[in-house]
């Protein structure tokens, strides 16, 4: 008992009682009900946006309340919105069932979160090619034979949240699978809604767009169908596609200077320089749109003239105070709600001087007539009259300036040619300018050709050659023509001494003839006048070349100039025998000669541009040097339209006359050539389809069209009996990508390009024989692109058979020394792969620039070093030919199979080029 009443004792202790407390009822405690915070919001979280068929994912819901505290435990029920496209199961599994885009909801207590889900198609392509049909049609991708070079899951997904705009129209947006390039463009069409475009696109102007660093990139031979409401383009890369208007832009307030025009600008002490610049603004008024230049030096200023659609004039003013330098600055356009839109600009400012330019600077005038070239007078820094005089003038021919002096900006130079003055060209005609507060007089050089009153004069390009007795040489005659003459041109060579032979070929050159002669090892040394005569409608024209059969040990080397642009001729010329001094050598006639005794020689050119000078110093054998090309022959003035039939969307073709091309569709069917010379050239037409088939690609050559200025070509109809279907021939390249172009002339020049026709897969197509003339070839080539330069290999061949090039080897990296003394000079030392046969260093400080090259002629062998002389103490030096060391100074080093690329039937020609800076 004692137990008992001890425990109860404590009870009552613990209850707070005690011995002299008055015992309380015992209740039960309240119940307290917990509080269930409610479900405020719902996220969906997905590893992917795309999934192929049968594909799965599983999503995350993610359930909060008020405070953003997460909640478990909860229930979640999940839905589709297109059982077609998605299902889903209890814990947010989703499986891929077909093609289409849809919704996957997550619902928790009321509150719900959706996330779109796009589910693309997949269709097997071969090697072969084929065509791919997804989203019901609205989607095809036609891959040519060759684009995969194995059997390709291709995918076509809609995307999911595309980046849109205004301009972009719903519905249009694809990933296109799998990513990276193709072999050869794929002509992608995109279907559109008319129903569904914003009311303020205009259709006409539809093009694809692909998705590249946040912004939308247009494919640039895109186009649309406004009947069939289809957008087509080749495309070269897989991604994300979308039509929109063009030009595609963001909504967001943006300004762009992307458009600026130059890099570079050079402006005279005191003088000014003008030119244009495209402001793209984005969402922003042009009207509130303000510039201005910044970081330029006290005494440089800048304005900007009135825009018009975006397009606006700068104008950058120098002072005399302004220090003779480079400058660079930058060019800003503000608006209130939008970053400043900035593009960089160099200033190169130089003294005060002018420019003069003649044009035509080629100028012919008949016999007892007058012809005029216009001059263009550009003055930067210079207000002050400007004199003009002409030396150099052929017998009979007389000159006169209106005005003689002139503070304006134009003159005009009138020649007038006697009854009896001799015919042919004259290339020594120099019009020097004079000007008060010029740093010197400026001399441009001009060529005269007086033409026969029959309408056309001939004359050798040059007419002074020298041949050693075993040995050849190649000139050419080129007719000039007047009055309008069409006629077809044929020559003839005569009066050849014994053991002198000649080989006339035609060339790329509208109305020139290459003339190639061999002099036999008995021909007597000596001068010669061989004869050539031009015919044509019954009149008849002769000029004289004057051939030098040389000495045994002595070569004579040939520089000429005759066919060159007057800014591109030389203002200085001096020669090495040997390792001996330089000396100067005078021009006569637009040629310089000089002779070399010790087997081996060089020569140093300084050749005049807009910008600067070039210099370009040359080492090698006579035969090497002989075979430098050291300019190139002027533009025609011409132009002509051409328009081809035959096409449907999809297809394409190139068509080129005397190097001037373009590229047509169906969309685009017209289109004017320009800058093509006279006379008879070679019209060239390739059609190619992206579904290629030898039956689909088609060419047309139409011979020794004389199309006048500004006329028409006829229409060149693909589907006519006119037109050829191509032939095909097994080709390979090891170590490069694949081209094919089509030339025709001995001259080697562009008479046609292929382009996209070459679909390759181990395929090449051409021309038939039965299209074909002798001088015809195909280019088959492979080019390696590297981050800092390219190596290529081009195989000439005039019948389409199985071909094989492979890329040459990479360059060496050369030594490279600075010297300073007596002016800014390279010297360079390398070893140079067997494959090639010449190599040139070349560098610029962005005025002037010099070009060494070399050949294994001049140092017994492939292991070289170039160097740019001391030219300093030789008769006419001008330090200001040559690179300063202020600025950044761009580097080229260059090598070749042959110095000139010959284009032979069969020949191989490599190259390679290394880009940098030094």
């Amino acid at each position: 008992m004692r137990r008992a009443a001890l425990f109860f004792g404590l009870l009552l202790t613990a209850c707070g009682g005690g011995s002299d407390s008055t015992t309380a009822p015992v209740t039960n405690p309240p119940v307290v009900t917990p509080v269930v915070a409610a479900v405020a919001t719902v996220t969906i979280t997905s590893p992917t946006s795309q999934l192929l068929p049968s594909a799965t994912t599983q999503l995350l819901a993610v359930v909060k309340d008020a405070n953003g505290a997460e909640l478990s435990g909860r229930t979640v029920t999940w839905s589709v919105s297109a059982s077609s496209v998605l299902s889903v199961n209890g814990t947010g599994l989703v499986t891929a069932v077909g093609p289409g885009l849809a919704n996957v909801s997550a619902t928790s207590e009321g509150k719900s979160a959706t996330t779109a889900i796009a589910v693309g198609e997949v269709n097997s392509v071969t090697s072969a090619g084929g065509t791919v049909i997804a989203a019901g049609g609205k989607v095809q991708l036609a891959f040519p034979l060759g684009a995969v070079t194995a059997n390709t899951q291709i995918s076509v997904t809609p995307t999911v949240n595309p980046l849109t705009t205004s301009l972009t129209v719903p519905g249009t947006a694809y990933e296109f699978g799998p990513s990276g390039s193709f072999a050869a463009s794929v002509d992608a069409s995109i279907k559109y809604d008319v129903l569904q475009l914003p009311g303020s696109i205009d259709q006409s102007k539809l093009r694809l767009y692909t998705l590249t660093a946040g912004t939308w990139q247009i494919s640039p031979n895109s186009f649309v169908d406004t009947v069939a409401h289809v957008v087509h383009g080749p495309l070269n890369h897989f991604s994300g596609w979308i039509v929109c208007q063009f030009p595609c832009y963001p909504d967001a307030a943006r300004l762009d200077l992307s458009g600026l025009g130059v890099t570079t600008i050079a402006v005279k002490q005191g003088a000014s320089k003008t030119f244009a610049t495209q402001l793209n603004a984005y969402n922003v008024s042009l009207a509130s749109v303000s510039f201005t230049l910044n970081k330029a030096p006290t005494g440089m200023t800048g304005s900007v003239g009135a825009g018009v659609k975006g397009l606006y004039t700068w104008t950058i003013n120098v002072s005399l105070s302004v220090p003779v330098g480079r400058y660079p600055v930058e060019l800003v356009a503000h608006a209130a709600g939008a970053p400043d839109g900035v593009a960089d600009l160099i200033v190169d400012v130089s003294a005060p001087g002018y420019a003069v330019a003649f044009n035509p600077s080629t100028i012919p005038v008949v016999q007892g007539s007058q012809a005029t070239s216009a001059i263009t007078i550009t003055r930067d820094g210079i207000a002050t009259a400007v004199n003009f005089s002409v030396t150099g003038l052929p017998t009979g021919v007389s000159a006169s300036f209106a005005p003689q002096s002139t503070t304006g900006n134009s003159s005009v130079l009138t020649l007038q040619a006697a009854a009896n003055a001799p015919t042919g060209s004259f290339n020594d005609v120099m019009v020097k300018t004079t000007a008060v507060g010029a740093s010197a007089d400026v001399l441009t050089p001009i060529s005269i050709v007086v033409v026969s009153a029959s309408g056309f004069s001939i004359a050798g390009t040059p007419a002074v050659v020298a041949v050693a007795p075993g040995g050849t040489v190649t000139t050419a005659v080129k007719a000039t023509r007047a009055n309008g003459f069409t006629g077809v041109i044929s020559y003839v060579v005569s009066a050849l001494p014994n053991g002198l032979s000649a080989v006339l070929t035609p060339t790329i050159v509208a109305d020139s003839t290459k003339i190639v002669f061999t002099a036999s090892t008995l021909t007597t040394p000596g001068n010669y006048n061989v004869v050539v005569t031009g015919t044509s409608n019954g009149k008849s024209e002769t000029t004289t070349i004057l051939v030098t059969v040389g000495v045994p040990g002595v070569s004579t080397v040939q520089l000429d100039f005759t066919l060159c642009l007057a800014s591109g001729k030389t203002v200085w010329l001096a020669m090495q025998d040997g390792t001996g001094a330089f000396t100067r050598v005078n021009r006569t006639n637009g040629l310089y000669s000089f002779q070399i005794a010790s087997g081996k020689g060089a020569y140093a050119a300084v050749l005049s541009s807009t910008t600067g000078f070039d210099v370009r110093l040359n080492y090698g054998s006579p035969a090497e040097l002989m075979l430098t090309q050291l300019c190139f022959a002027p533009f025609g003035n011409k132009r002509i339209d051409v328009s081809v039939a035959g096409l449907v969307p999809g297809d394409f073709a190139d068509v080129f006359i005397g190097g001037s091309g373009t590229t047509l569709s169906s969309a685009l069917p017209s289109q004017t050539l320009r800058s093509l010379d006279e006379g008879p050239l070679d019209l060239f037409g390739w059609r190619y389809r992206g579904s290629t088939g030898d039956n689909t690609i088609r060419g047309i050559i139409r011979r020794d069209q004389n199309i006048n200025n500004n006329g028409s070509a006829a229409v060149l109809d693909f589907n006519s009996a006119e037109a050829f279907t191509a032939v095909s021939a097994s080709a390979s390249v090891s170590g490069g990508t694949p081209s094919l172009t089509y030339r025709t002339g001995s001259g080697c020049g562009y008479g046609a390009f292929m382009g996209n026709a070459l679909t390759f897969n181990g395929t090449i197509y051409g021309v038939p024989a039965s299209a074909q003339r002798p001088t015809d070839r195909h280019v088959f080539g492979a080019t390696l692109s590297t981050s800092n330069g390219f190596r290529a290999a081009v195989h000439y061949f005039r019948t389409m058979t199985s071909q094989s090039v492979t890329v040459p080897s990479a360059l060496p990296t050369p030594a490279v020394t600075t010297l300073t003394v007596p002016y800014r000079r390279m010297q360079v030392s390398f070893t140079l792969p067997t494959e090639y046969a010449v190599a040139s260093y070349f560098y610029t400080d962005g005025r002037n620039t010099v070009t060494l090259q070399g050949n294994p002629g001049y140092f017994g062998g492939n292991n070289m070093t170039i160097s740019t002389p001391d030219l300093s103490g030789v008769a006419g030096y001008s330090a200001s030919w040559f690179t300063t060391t202020t600025g950044q100074v761009g580097t080229t080093f260059r090598a070749g199979s042959s110095a000139n690329n010959t284009c032979e039937d069969g020949s191989t020609y490599l190259s390679a080029a290394v880009f940098g800076n030094n």
